[in-house]
């Protein structure tokens, strides 16, 4: 019967005792559990395969001769689903020293005479764990390479900065996590602005939201942070691992997971996460600088026809619908002319956060022209123009805007335009179609949403109007 025994000063490590000896059995445990070890026994081969794939094992110490199984056929078994394990042979004569040529084929460790006594034994065991931990720290430092390698692809994908930092702080977390660390640990990102000031992107844990680093972090913190950048280094600690974001001479901003580390063996696979980051978030903020319109945070106009255009290519191909909706604030020329364009600007950066948070992430927020937003919805059978009109209604019922005779209601007027999926053609698939194509079917569209936003604003305002669904052109 498998018998498990408790270590009292735990080493870390757990030997695979198996032999048919009963009493050798039980010293052989004895004297390797005051070595701090956690010891399993099995007396026979069978029994020791049953373990094996079920329990972590760092050191098998196996009987060269046993009845039923030999120490041979065991090994040979084990190497079939488990190639890490080591193994340390034991005979009791030196006559059954194993031939040379078993312990290569098996990848078997070495041997150990039982006659040569205890001191010996703890020899073989203590080279045999060292193997095991050297071993069990490549196998881990591969797999954070292939984690690294899998997960870079989505640092590089166009997102926005606060969305990249999310997923650069999970990825370091995980990380760490796969060294021993918390997979539940907190942590956050910073970038600095013109000003040189920290600003925080993301958080993870309690108090989520951004804003500027000194407002949010304690002193302590703070002050680590400062030390990380300064010296340009990635610095572990007691209360966490901090990690600069560099590209070449300029750094794009800073990474802390409060974990301590576990030491500088993760050192470099930290930092080759690190660098992939850092390159990500400055193509993140290099192209919101060209895409993004800076007070309302939508995309700028000519990104967001292009998006059109290109999203309409992608509805062909894949046999989808797409909508178009337009949103315009209901009353703006009167906002600009009693109250100043620094109030309409208010306006504007409300309604553009109001549609930012409305919308999925596959979908698109731009300007469309002058004051007017548009949406561009991937897919609206699954979420329609008249669920995102409802849901940009109820981020707006509470908003107001000062003017000189006092705050009025901020409400907007919606029109929309779907088209319809593209019916199937005969010779598609073999004849190209131009972009011009598809920048027609973008003017159709468009002109149908314009219409409905007119309707929209002709009926009073702050209401949604829709189209009638638009069909494909021929070619």
């Amino acid at each position: 019967m498998t018998r498990r025994s408790r270590a009292e000063a735990a080493s870390g490590f757990t030997v695979l005792l198996v032999d048919d000896n009963a009493d050798y059995l039980q010293a052989t445990r004895l004297l390797l559990e005051r070595e701090g070890h956690n010891v399993l026994t099995a007396t026979n081969g069978v029994e020791a395969l049953g373990i094996l794939p079920k329990q972590r094992v760092d050191l098998l110490l196996l009987d060269y001769f046993m009845p039923g199984m030999t120490g041979e056929q065991v090994v040979a078994e084990l190497r079939k689903f488990d190639p890490l394990v080591q193994v340390i042979l034991q005979t009791g004569y030196a006559s059954e020293r194993p031939p040379r040529e078993l312990l290569q084929r098996l990848n078997i460790q070495g041997y150990y005479d039982k006659t040569e006594g205890p001191e010996q034994l703890l020899l073989w065991t203590t080279v045999g764990l060292k193997a095991a931990q050297t071993i069990h720290q490549l196998v881990k430092n591969r797999q954070a390479v292939e984690f690294i390698l899998e997960k870079t692809p989505d640092l590089h994908r166009i997102q926005s900065t606060d969305d990249l930092s999310r997923e650069t702080v999970q990825q370091m977390t995980r990380l760490l996590a796969h060294f021993g660390g918390s997979a539940d640990a907190t942590g956050g990102l910073a970038t600095l602005d013109a000003d040189a000031e920290l600003f925080v992107r993301t958080k993870i844990g309690s108090n989520e939201q951004g804003g500027k680093a000194r407002m949010l972090l304690e002193p302590a913190k703070l002050d680590a942070i400062g030390r990380a950048l300064q010296e340009a280094q990635v610095k572990f600690g007691p209360d966490g691992t901090i990690v600069p974001l560099r590209v070449g001479p300029l750094t794009a901003g800073v990474v802390w997971v409060d974990e301590p580390s576990s030491g500088n063996q993760t050192l470099e696979l930290v930092r080759m996460l690190a660098n992939q980051a850092a390159v990500a978030l400055q193509n993140a903020q290099l192209y919101e600088l060209a895409t993004i319109d800076a007070l309302t945070g939508a995309h700028v106009r000519s990104f967001f026809e292009q998006t059109l255009v290109r999203e309409l290519a992608a509805s062909l191909r894949g046999r989808q619908a797409v909508a178009l909706v337009l949103i315009d604030i209901d009353g703006m020329k009167s906002i600009n002319e009693n109250a100043g364009h620094v109030v309409g600007d208010q306006a504007l950066r409300a309604l553009g956060k109001a549609l930012r948070e409305a919308t999925r992430a596959g979908d698109v927020v731009g300007r469309y022209e002058g004051d007017t937003f548009g949406v561009v919805l991937r897919d609206p059978t699954t979420v329609g123009p008249a669920r995102l009109a409802a849901r940009v209604y109820e981020l707006l019922k509470d908003q107001k805007i000062g003017t000189s005779s006092g705050e009025v209601p901020l409400r907007a007027s919606i029109g929309f335009a779907l088209l319809e999926p593209p019916p199937q053609r005969d010779g598609e698939a073999q004849k190209p179609i131009g972009i011009s194509y598809f920048q027609l079917v973008a003017d159709l569209l468009k002109g149908a949403a314009l219409l409905a936003l007119d309707e929209a604003r002709r009926s009073g305002g702050n209401v949604v109007r829709g189209a009638e669904a638009v069909a494909w052109p021929n070619d």
